[in-house]
């Protein structure tokens, strides 16, 4: 992706990938689908080849701090408590500070940053508050490919819902929980017939 990658670099993201794999194999597999889709998405919004690889770093790493949190609150088969979901929030910071041996290398301090924001939303009422115009534009794209993986797949407390109706979400929250400009994207990535006849696309 016309980046250099350090070698020491790229072994310490295969190890920690090896460890989410084998911790839990279902978020290992939607954080590979969250890179591929980020990455489509840094594509469409025609950015350059240096944000393209942060979105697809940053969308294969976005969920590694859920390795802190213990399986039987991550695969509970009933709602959290709020006590847990407490917890649960927590995996984005987790995330970033699993990378920071990487940190030295300016690349993955964008990475970190990215995943530690990627549930901000840009009405400031995500995790941490933090308001729209201060969140990182990659993490804007990692809530999006997340969010409609998340609600696709099957997990141990409901069933997934269609793509379709994952779409009318991003349609119903576009500029309050999304970046509408990531919304579009998105849709000229994977739904174009669904962009131009909802108009959300410019």
């Amino acid at each position: 992706m016309g980046v250099h990658i350090p070698k020491f670099a790229y072994k310490f993201v295969q190890k920690m990938m090896l460890d989410l794999k084998a911790y839990d194999s279902e978020t290992y597999a939607h954080c590979v689908r969250g890179s591929e889709r980020a990455l489509r998405v840094s594509e469409e919004l025609g950015q350059n080849r240096r944000e393209q690889a942060i979105a697809a770093y940053s969308g294969l790493l976005h969920d590694l701090g859920k390795m802190k949190i213990p399986l039987e609150i991550l695969n509970k088969p009933d709602r959290l408590t709020a006590e847990e979901f407490e917890i649960v929030k927590k995996h984005a910071e987790w995330g970033a500070d699993l990378i920071a041996p990487l940190q030295a290398v300016p690349f993955f301090k964008d990475v970190s940053s990215a995943i530690w924001h990627h549930h901000e939303r840009v009405d400031g009422q995500g995790y941490y508050g933090v308001p729209g115009d201060r969140i990182p534009f990659c993490s804007k794209i990692i809530l999006v490919v997340d969010t409609v993986d998340a609600m696709t797949q099957d997990r141990a407390y409901r069933k997934g819902v269609s793509f379709d109706a994952a779409c009318e979400e991003l349609i119903r929250c576009s500029g309050s929980q999304f970046e509408t400009q990531v919304v579009d994207a998105f849709f000229d990535a994977f739904d174009e017939k669904r962009s131009r006849k909802t108009g959300i696309a410019a």
